[in-house]
């Protein structure tokens, strides 16, 4: 039977035959017209999946545009991938509930997969929207639909043809633009177990598809701000953003280079694992190390173990990309849960982590590292005048007028809000770039990338060690820098020489020691003020603890 409309054919062959419903398909397909057709498929797809439905309370105004969005990506897809899309949905039963509609359709296009995982990392996402999306992360699913072992055996066969490999029968892990499975190799000494990481069939062409349809999209909500509530946000910016983040998940040969890098980085500390490469891997495909763990999150260990985990982490992702002495700091771009493993070691008392999955890395200039740090000394001390410095150097690529039109004073309209005055610095710093780039100001795809790090972390930890204090951890890591350049520091002060922030590895002067201290002595100041039943008493404690914080140093 043809039916006269998308809609009630879908409905009606809810579990049918799937060569049938093909067939029907085709054929409603070719008397509607593709694009009509299409159309159609695309507002039931919408209505079943419901995807604004995931979208966190702080995004919830953007429900129209999500929806929209998603029925403009389905409709433009051509009519032979969207009939997958639509027979996968038909396949499900009857009884499946939105969250697994909207996980289905999201692992038919990257770009959807890929916003679902940044939308699931958001700490305001209710918790049973968040059970739809984690899965998102990483698909474990034996199926080799592609004959992904038949398609390495015989790349290894051209290129690599003397090397003795065993591929394992199922494929390990499936993530948005790539599969993984295990390998072994023997080499005369002990086999080597390792994986080959493989981009999924024709990838760059569905990728290239999919930005194209998306970007006009894009320009269609640019041309309706009022409709979609856009004010002065830059939607065509941050669709670039996600752009260069999927570009950097198919160039598996930058990956080989992080994590060549990474090696170096992280050599010195037993407790964090990076896959190592082998050299007969190509641009195509990544052969590496196989790490046995257990997803960081999953751990079923002590409190103290559990936070033990978590520090490390903290430490290893943000505060050695932050405070590293390379010109240019690498860091990992797509820190879930996922892509870290904790690994146990019957020898050793505490586990270590394995960071896997360096494609969504990135490199953050000095520059913008001391430019950071300054923000964040402005947020501590409360100075709306060196938060809006710091901004101007991190947003030098804006329009010079819009950028003057956020400083001062709307700063100081962000500081007032409940969330700002709810965080700790850091989580402030980044809640102020996330403010303003939705505002219209421009900062580095790089910058972006690691506040996007910061805040998927965050999730993570929460995860791992509910309440764990991240920004005790940064302030004890930096506090420790600053004791080491101790020496230096009497030494510039002593012999007159220049005091530059970029000069130390904690980058902080020690005029910025200094304003500091003194913001923390007006706190004690006002305390004693309070507290303290004789001026002498007040100004004695005062000195003890003005020197105290001074060499001890507390952010």
């Amino acid at each position: 039977m043809l039916f006269t409309d998308a809609e009630s054919f879908f409905r009606a062959n809810i579990d049918k035959d799937s060569e049938v419903v093909e067939n029907q398909l085709d054929m409603l397909a070719h008397s509607m017209g593709e694009e009509n057709f299409s159309q159609h498929a695309a507002r039931y797809l919408v209505s079943v999946a419901i995807p604004d439905a995931a979208l966190p309370e702080s995004l919830k105004r953007f429900s129209s545009m999500v929806c929209d969005g998603v029925a403009f990506l389905l409709s433009e897809t051509p009519y032979q991938r969207l009939k997958k899309v639509i027979l996968n949905q038909l396949e499900l039963p009857a009884t499946s509930d939105a969250g697994e509609r909207l996980l289905n359709l999201a692992r038919h296009y990257p770009t959807l997969q890929k916003l679902g995982q940044v939308v699931a990392r958001n700490p305001t996402l209710a918790p049973d929207i968040k059970r739809w999306l984690i899965p998102l992360e990483r698909e474990n699913n034996p199926d080799d639909r592609h004959g992904l072992r038949k398609h390495i055996r015989s790349w290894l066969n051209e290129s690599s043809p003397n090397l003795d490999i065993d591929i394992a029968d199922n494929i390990l892990a499936k993530a948005s633009v790539a599969e993984v499975i295990r390998f072994t190799r023997y080499n005369g000494a002990a086999p080597f177990h390792g994986v080959f990481k493989v981009l999924k069939p024709e990838i760059d062409i569905i990728l290239m598809q999919e930005l194209e349809i998306l970007n006009r999209v894009l320009h269609f909500f640019e041309n309706n701000r009022d409709k979609y509530e856009l004010e002065n946000m830059k939607i065509a910016r941050l669709f670039n953003t996600v752009r260069i983040d999927l570009a950097r998940e198919i160039d598996l040969g930058a990956e080989q280079s992080n994590l060549a890098e990474a090696q170096q980085i992280y050599r010195h500390n037993t407790r964090i694992h990076i896959p190592r490469l082998q050299d007969f891997s190509s641009s195509k495909i990544t052969a590496m190390e196989y790490i046995e763990g257990i997803k960081i999150t999953d751990v079923d260990q002590s409190d103290d173990t559990r936070r033990s985990l978590a520090r490390l982490i903290v430490e290893a992702i943000i505060c050695e990309p932050l405070f590293q002495r390379r010109e240019q700091a690498l860091f990992h771009g797509d820190p879930h849960a996922g892509n870290i493993l904790a690994v146990f070691d019957p020898a050793t008392p505490l586990p270590a982590i394995a960071l896997l999955d360096w494609t969504l890395a990135g490199h953050l200039p000095k520059n913008s590292r001391v430019s950071l740090i300054h923000l964040l000394i402005g947020i501590i001390t409360d100075a709306p005048d060196e938060i809006s410095q710091a901004i101007r150097q991190l947003a030098g690529a804006s329009d010079p007028l819009t950028l003057e039109a956020h400083m001062p004073e709307y700063i100081n309209h962000h500081m007032r809000q409940t969330d700002y005055k709810n965080s700790y610095p850091m989580k402030r710093a980044f809640w102020l770039l996330e403010k303003l780039t939705m505002d219209g100001l421009i900062f580095s795809a790089e910058l972006i990338l690691f506040r996007k790090a910061f805040f998927t972390l965050e999730g993570v930890i929460e995860d791992l060690s509910p309440g764990f204090a991240m920004d005790k951890v940064i302030e004890e890591y930096l506090r420790t820098l600053v004791l080491k350049e101790m020496p230096n520091r009497i030494g510039t002060g002593v012999f007159l020489q220049p005091d530059n922030s970029a000069d130390y590895r904690s980058m902080l002067s020690n005029q910025d020691l200094g304003k500091l201290s003194f913001h923390q002595s007006a706190e004690i100041y006002k305390q004693m003020m309070r507290n303290s039943s004789t001026l002498i008493d007040m100004q004695t404690r005062l000195s003890r603890d003005f020197l105290s914080y001074f060499y001890g140093f507390h952010c």
